[in-house]
């Protein structure tokens, strides 16, 4: 019996007790219910403590590939650095071979050597505004017996397993 199912049966039971004297049928089923609940929720936290598990070692192991990947970008890119460099430094544009070709062009780039001196023509502004709703400060508020118009505190239930 799965927990939809143990909750569908409390729920029948919660009704029949709204209509009648709570019987010792009614009792002792109310009884299994519950425990069935009790075994299922300590079944589930079996299964969730296993999923945090494997999301941990997921996590880790996205860590350690992320770390390979990033010493490879660095390694390429200082590959390239040394090799762009020797090519200008011998004045060579192009190395072919049967499977690659590698060469050196010249791209055009701006350096800028006085920030100061550059017309307000070329400056670029951007303005960025985020609103966001102050949660903490809302709740703290609500807490220190304030109104606060549009929101309210509610009862949160958040599930621990230690």
């Amino acid at each position: 019996m799965n927990i939809y199912q143990i909750t569908q049966e409390f729920l029948q039971i919660k009704e029949l007790l709204e209509e009648e004297e709570l019987t010792p049928e009614l009792e002792k089923a109310l009884v299994l219910t519950q425990e069935n609940l009790m075994q299922k929720g300590i079944d589930y936290g079996y299964v969730i403590k296993s999923l945090e598990d494997d999301t941990k070692a997921v996590k880790q192991e996205i860590d350690r590939l992320t770390a390979i990947k990033k010493r490879l970008e660095n390694n390429t890119e200082r590959l390239k650095t040394t090799l762009t460099n020797a090519m200008t430094f011998f004045e060579i544009k192009k190395i072919t071979t049967p499977t690659m070709t590698i060469s050196v062009r010249d791209y055009p780039i701006v350096n800028i050597l006085d920030e100061a001196l550059i017309p307000d023509d070329y400056w670029n502004e951007t303005v960025k505004v985020t609103r966001t709703i102050g949660k903490a400060e809302i709740k703290h508020a609500i807490n220190e017996g304030a109104t606060v118009e549009g929101a309210e505190l509610i009862a949160n239930p958040k599930l621990s397993i230690k």
